[in-house]
């Protein structure tokens, strides 16, 4: 198959999964609305956010050198993976022991019940964020597509069904969180195995180049 039309497949697998998981999310949240209090809903989001910040924050190009000096060699790949990972950790967890601190600034007097659930689930799609882009890199977006509509349709189930038989109120968006990221990436490693990971010597030479 050349080249042209594995992309354009891709493209095509990509939207059309792109538009059903959105679709779907839309539904799920806009039906959470009449369930939850808005208060509550505007407090996960609000954890939501520093969740995200701090996953944004500690990013740092990782997946792009993977993507684009991954095919070099393994040595490239693990130092990538090795950076990606241990900078996610020390952000989220740094932003999950210290959420409840922004409490005052999102006016969210609850925001530390939320914090360190979500903080959990951007870890979890961290840990799978590099096979993730392994499957970009092959141009194997059917798998990649796949996944995430999976997740997202796991997402929206868990947090409906939570939400309308539990009380445990906003909880139901981390949990269903938490089994978007899980299902998410299984499904992601379970496509490119964890041959990959290759462990290699540790150059501080190659940190510096990445």
């Amino acid at each position: 198959m050349s080249l042209g039309t594995r992309a354009t497949r891709g493209a095509i697998w990509t939207i059309a999964s792109s538009m059903g998981a959105r679709m779907i999310g839309l539904i799920g949240t806009l039906y959470m609305t009449h369930l939850l209090d808005k208060d509550v809903i505007g407090e996960v989001a609000a954890a939501w956010v520093l969740a995200q910040t701090a996953n944004w924050l500690s990013h740092w190009g990782f997946n792009q050198y993977l993507v684009v000096r991954g095919p070099d060699g393994p040595e490239q790949t693990y130092h990538a993976a090795m950076l990606h990972v241990g900078f996610g950790v020390v952000g989220l967890a740094t932003i999950a022991l210290t959420g409840g601190l922004f409490s005052s600034v999102f006016n969210a007097p609850h925001l530390a019940r939320y914090v360190p659930g979500l903080a959990l689930a951007v870890l979890i799609r961290r840990l799978g964020a590099v096979a993730d882009k392994i499957l970009v890199r092959e141009m194997r977006f059917r798998e990649l597509a796949v996944a995430n509509g999976l997740g997202e349709l796991a997402f929206t189930l868990c947090a409906v069904t939570l939400a309308a038989t539990t009380t445990l109120g906003g909880l139901s968006i981390v949990i269903a969180n938490v089994v978007q990221a899980t299902l998410t990436t299984a499904l992601i490693l379970r496509a490119t195995g964890l041959g990959w990971l290759q462990r290699s010597p540790w150059r501080w030479q190659r940190v510096r180049e990445i």
